[in-house]
């Protein structure tokens, strides 16, 4: 239903069918999926491809579709960004995509902001990142933001 449904363009059925593809180990068969529904500006589809992308190993094409789902407005997107960034020790970079992420209310995206601030030596920045990605419901982040 979900491939007829994408025949169709419905984007939904096309972002539906490739997380089934993503979760049943079909990363290749996950990228056309992706793909059409990113083309077409749905911006969560676009952070699937970036995914998908990443496992197949073509990195540059990954970051590229992280970039158009972060710039399209998924918070989720420029934390995946911003996890690529911290990776290649694109601190600044990172910092900023981060803050994306936790101004467009990504739990993770905060989390991830809490830590580089730490390690920044930016403590009550942290401490801030750390208790909003704690509020949004990351439990990991509720260990480190304190009382």
């Amino acid at each position: 239903m979900y491939r007829k449904a994408c025949d169709g363009n419905e984007l939904i059925g096309c972002s539906a069918l490739a997380a089934l593809l993503w979760t049943r180990g079909r990363m290749g068969d996950a990228e056309a999926p992706y793909r059409k529904a990113c083309e077409a500006g749905n911006a969560p589809a676009c952070g699937g491809l970036g995914l998908v992308l990443e496992s197949l190993g073509r990195r540059a094409d990954s970051e590229a579709a992280m970039r158009l789902a972060c710039d399209g407005g998924y918070g989720a997107g420029c934390t995946a960004l911003g996890l690529v960034s911290r990776a290649g020790g694109r601190t600044d970079e990172a910092l900023a995509l981060f803050q994306r992420a936790c101004d467009g209310n990504d739990s993770a995206g905060c989390r991830n902001l809490g830590a580089v601030l730490l390690e920044l030596n930016r403590g009550p920045e942290a401490q801030a990142a750390y208790r909003k990605a704690c509020d949004g419901g990351d439990s990991a982040a509720c260990a480190v933001a304190g009382p």
